[in-house]
């Protein structure tokens, strides 16, 4: 029995040796079997070599790394995320209080090997069944505490998920309710009608809402996300606690040695360790995924909201530009009273000065010949040029007072013009350029048409004056000439007729002569026949003397009666 204990001692001594590194010449297969590294989940800070492991110090999760890694020199510590991020280098004055301990305990163990015998007769078949059932007995422990750590292991896993699955849970329910409250403002800005009753600021502070309420999903997600990490970090934590109780208890057992041991646990480790890795990085692209999602969540409404302001301004816009056309299209803009009350004043005078030309006109008939005289129509003619004139200076200041009115109107168009501009700044439905553009296109349109429309209404009022009033000089030049025509053809007839009844006169003088002359020619020849008769001495020659006389005497008689007939044959 002592030299069986004395053969245990040996081989866990040789075991320590082997696992703090130390080796000595005649320690045998055992010892020399054992010149390995410890596994990096039990070994301390400072220990050499690299190897991935997992190892409790200060509660947090250690990561070798094995020969010929690229990453730097020492150990680097895992605060719970993937790969070597956030690790820091442990170095200094615990590694050397380490290695003095582990050299002081194989000198221990090695003074106790030197001292045992060198031969120790025992019986080879009773040596052989003890070492049998202790190898037994200590493959049952070893069984039992790896199945030990498993079931920790799995009840570590039972106890995290929980912890992992209620804030994903909550933060689910809270993401639902964000996004029921965004719809709401969602819906409020895609109704149209809704729409026209905001004011930019109202939109603005839409915005604002939705922005925050982005701003609180992404606050809630980072939450969520640390909450993971620190349900990582508590895993990684228990785990290395298990690791390392079972990795006592397993050198405990000895049923492999201190170096397989470490092996072992290492190689647990390691597996752990990239599971846990997994984890952190299936977090971490989750959380990328979901800030991702956000984001384009986010960029998705701004792009929405744009649209609505978009829509908004061009809604705003519109309104204000259809206002300015009601407004141009009123009644008293298309056609002001003002000008029609100048035009009915012009009208009246119009009438009035034309109804004095009308009298001037029928004067006329009392200046006809021979009762009117040169100077008289020559008066007349300046009345009425005069009274054109008059017309004329009527319809020009008329057509002035129209054209102040037309002004006016204009004044008031370019006043509205102003006002819709700066309603386009205040509201901010569009910038400076913007909104001289839209009155540029739009509204100075309007008004330039209105004006265009007002000077070919003047124009055409100038034009027709123009024509009318050389029409009405003409006509009166054309009646004064005709009214000088007629007193020349008066007088030219006048003289005519003097002439003729000088001429008349002197041929009735002398038919007057003739007719005298054959008269006392008769009365002579009379007054001869007479006394022819007195002494007549016959009844035939009586009546013979008697018919020539009466023949003479009834010639003449006709000739007294018409002598004009007779002076005209």
């Amino acid at each position: 029995m002592a030299t069986r204990d004395a053969a245990v001692r040996t081989g866990d001594a040789a075991g320590m040796n082997g696992g703090c590194g130390g080796a000595r010449p005649g320690g045998g297969r055992a010892r020399g079997s054992q010149r390995r590294s410890l596994p990096a989940a039990l070994r301390g800070p400072g220990s050499p070599g690299r190897s991935l492991g997992a190892a409790r110090s200060g509660g947090r999760l250690w990561l070798r790394e094995e020969p010929g890694s690229t990453a730097g020199e020492g150990p680097w510590l895992c605060d719970g995320k993937a790969g070597t991020a956030g690790a820091k280098p442990r170095q200094g004055r615990a590694a050397t209080a380490s290695q003095a301990s582990w050299r002081s305990e194989d000198v221990v163990a090695a003074e106790e090997v030197r001292a045992l015998p060198d031969l120790v007769e025992v019986p080879e078949e009773s040596r052989h069944n003890l070492l049998e059932l202790v190898s037994e007995r200590r493959r049952g422990r070893h069984d039992a505490a790896l199945t030990s750590m498993h079931h920790e292991f799995a009840c570590i896993a039972r106890e995290m998920e929980p912890f992992v699955l209620e804030p994903g849970k909550v933060l689910l329910t809270k993401l639902m309710e964000s996004d029921r409250k965004t719809e709401v403002v969602l819906t409020k800005m895609e109704l149209s009608a809704t729409l026209e009753g905001f004011s930019i600021e109202d939109l603005e502070g839409l915005w604002a809402t939705i922005q925050q309420e982005s701003l609180t999903r992404k606050e809630w997600i980072r939450e969520w996300d640390e909450t993971l990490k620190r349900v990582e970090r508590s895993r990684a934590d228990k785990i290395t606690d298990v690791l390392r109780k079972h990795a006592a208890r397993l050198e405990e057992i000895s049923f492999l040695l201190s170096a397989d041991v470490h092996r072992l646990i290492n190689d647990e480790a390691m597996m752990i360790n990239r599971a846990l890795l997994a984890n952190q990085r299936a977090v971490a692209k989750l959380f990328f995924n979901l800030m991702k999602s956000e984001m384009k969540r986010e960029l998705s409404l701004q792009l929405k909201w744009r649209d609505r302001v978009k829509d908004w301004r061009l809604i705003r816009k519109n309104c204000i530009i259809q206002s300015f056309r009601d407004f141009m299209a009123k009644e008293e803009i298309q056609n002001p009273q003002t000008v029609k009350t100048e035009k009915e004043n012009m009208m009246n005078g119009q009438i009035l000065l034309n109804e004095q030309r009308l009298e001037l006109l029928q004067h006329l008939t009392d200046l006809l010949p021979p009762t009117s005289t040169q100077a008289e129509i020559d008066e007349w003619y300046n009345s009425l040029v005069d009274l054109n004139s008059s017309i004329d200076d009527h319809n020009t200041k008329c057509t002035m007072k129209i054209r102040a009115q037309y002004e006016s109107v204009q004044q008031q168009c370019l006043a509205e013009v102003q006002l819709c501009k700066n309603n386009l700044l205040n509201l901010k439905v569009c910038t400076q350029i913007e909104a001289e553009e839209v009155v540029a296109s739009d509204l100075l349109l309007l008004t330039e048409k209105l004006r265009c429309r007002f000077e070919e209404e003047l124009e055409h009022m100038v034009r027709g004056f123009e024509e009318l009033a050389k029409h009405n000089e003409q006509n009166c030049r054309d009646l004064y000439s005709f009214c000088q025509e007629a007193n020349v053809l008066w007088d030219f007839h006048r003289l005519k007729l003097s002439q003729q009844e000088g001429e008349l006169q002197k041929k009735l003088s002398e038919c007057r002569q003739k007719q005298d002359k054959s008269i006392q020619r008769m009365e002579t020849h009379l007054d001869i026949i007479l006394h022819k008769m007195r002494t007549a001495s016959s009844q035939k020659k009586l009546q013979k003397s008697w018919r020539v006389p009466f023949l003479v005497w009834m010639a003449s008689e006709l000739g007294m009666r018409h002598p004009t007939k007779r002076s005209w044959r």
